[in-house]
């Protein structure tokens, strides 16, 4: 009898602890905080865990640090961030934004429905870190203080804010021959509006939120050329999450993805009396150089070669005529 109570007691006793661990906190990096795109589809995504038997507790952070740090720390068991913030877990998703590699929404789409595909679930993870779900967040766009600046010839000796780690624009930047300056995803957008720099990057949803429309002015415009697609992804600590949880959320994001781009296109309608257009003769230069930085970035180890190829065939699946069809350096 008294094993048998001792053995009650000591159940008894974990029971707390493994209730509590049912609740999963999730950090959401949205610049609007809780009245933001992120934060909301996060929370969609959250009803939707609970039928999978995961209760998950949202936490907005305005800064991306923050939630990035905290996931480092343990603090929270995942967060959403941007894809170019995923480097630094080693997963290979970040990829996703590689410089002039997804130019249109379809090309997008039709990436993550092979990414989500239960084959490459390995390749989804890295050490104690897993992506588990990838939501579009826009073609990032080049923001200029002058409409006159629409050849890459025209940016030469201007200034750039860079956001934290990003080799892609670092590099292409000095392609240009550019000079940088670095920022945060917090700081680049008063960088920008202050006049501390020529120009800036990011996608048309932030346009409202970090009140770019200061910046701009009535001589800035926006030049109508994506240089990669922005993306928000889950990041995971899958030994916090039941088995298969991690395919789930990915599935739930392409699943997703239509809804997401509804806010993406009406962000876009409101910018479009800024937006630059460029000759077309220029493009095929603007592209020559991406896929130089791609190149180089893919050997220095920051793309994934896998990733970099399956876009390549994306690309080409939808426009055969494309030169890299024919010669495949990706």
């Amino acid at each position: 009898m008294r094993r048998a109570l001792l053995a009650l007691a000591a159940v008894l006793s974990l029971a707390p602890r493994v209730a509590a661990a049912e609740e999963r906190l999730i950090c959401v990096y949205d610049p609007m905080g809780t009245s933001g795109a992120a934060y909301k589809n996060a929370q969609s995504m959250a009803i939707e865990a609970a039928a999978k038997g995961v209760t998950i507790k949202l936490r907005a952070d305005i800064e991306e640090k923050t939630a990035v740090e905290d996931l480092v720390a343990g603090k929270c068991d995942g967060a959403v961030m941007t894809g170019v913030m995923v480097r630094r877990f080693g997963l290979p998703t970040s990829t996703i934004e590689a410089i002039g590699a997804l130019p249109r929404y379809d090309w997008l789409k039709s990436t993550l429905a092979y990414l989500k595909d239960p084959k490459l679930a390995a390749k989804m993870t890295a050490g104690e870190y897993e992506t588990g779900g990838i939501f579009p967040g826009g073609a990032i766009l080049l923001f200029t203080k002058d409409k006159a600046w629409r050849h890459t010839r025209d940016l030469a000796g201007k200034s750039i804010a860079i956001i934290g780690n990003d080799e892609a624009a670092a590099t292409m930047a000095k392609e240009v021959g550019m000079s940088t300056k670095t920022a945060t995803t917090a700081t680049f957008g008063p960088m920008y509006n202050s006049g501390s720099v020529d120009t800036a990057y990011c996608p048309a949803t932030a346009f409202e939120p970090l009140e770019l429309y200061r910046g701009i002015g009535d001589k800035g415009g926006i030049i109508d050329f994506p240089l990669a697609q922005l993306t928000l992804q889950l990041v995971l600590r899958h030994d916090r999450f039941p088995e298969g949880f991690g395919q789930w959320g990915r599935e739930y994001a392409y699943g997703h993805f239509d809804s997401a781009m509804k806010l993406v296109r009406a962000s876009e309608e409101k910018v479009a009396k800024h937006m630059l257009d460029i000759p077309d003769a220029d493009k095929p230069g603007y592209e020559e150089k991406f896929l130089r930085v791609r190149l180089a970035l893919r050997d220095r180890g920051v793309y994934d070669k896998l990733i970099l190829g399956l876009m390549r065939r994306v690309r080409c699946a939808s426009d055969g005529t494309r030169a890299e069809c024919a010669d495949p350096k990706e």
